[in-house]
């Protein structure tokens, strides 16, 4: 039905869905006007969809350098509570490749004060289980952004 209709979705919440990586970035796709997305309790969303939300896809062969676009190119704000499979790295890899410039084409001696965030985010992590890595990426997510 999303394909055929492309409705106008500024906003979309998902409480407790059972919906994969691969047919979530499907239905993104499918609503570029997009601004605030909400992810609460989806156990099979994991970084896979930060990753699709970052990156960048190039220009078609031969097009402008400035061509590639976004996924959910208007997106300002995300909300992620209860998602086991997204990581802290996930999620502040998601905001520097969103930030203006992007963080990390910064060079490393540079002061990341000069770039301005284009995308909000709330996040809820439990620490349980969390292995030390995690633990550490949430730890440069508070203090960095």
């Amino acid at each position: 039905m999303l394909r055929v209709t492309r409705p106008p979705l500024r906003a979309l919440s998902l409480s407790e869905a059972f919906i994969f990586n691969d047919k979530l970035v499907s239905v993104l796709r499918m609503t570029p006007l997009l601004e605030v997305l909400m992810l609460d309790g989806c156990p099979f969303v994991s970084d896979v969809v930060l990753q699709a939300l970052a990156a960048v896809t190039p220009p078609p062969e031969g097009g402008e350098r400035d061509a590639g676009a976004r996924l959910l190119p208007r997106l300002k704000d995300i909300r992620v509570f209860g998602a086991a499979c997204i990581t802290a790295r996930g999620l502040f890899e998601l905001l520097a490749a969103r930030c203006e410039p992007p963080l990390r084409d910064a060079p490393a001696d540079a002061d990341a004060e000069g770039a301005r965030a284009t995308i909000k985010g709330a996040v809820a992590f439990s620490w349980e289980g969390s292995s030390e890595s995690d633990k550490e990426a949430r730890f440069r997510i508070q203090v960095s952004i």
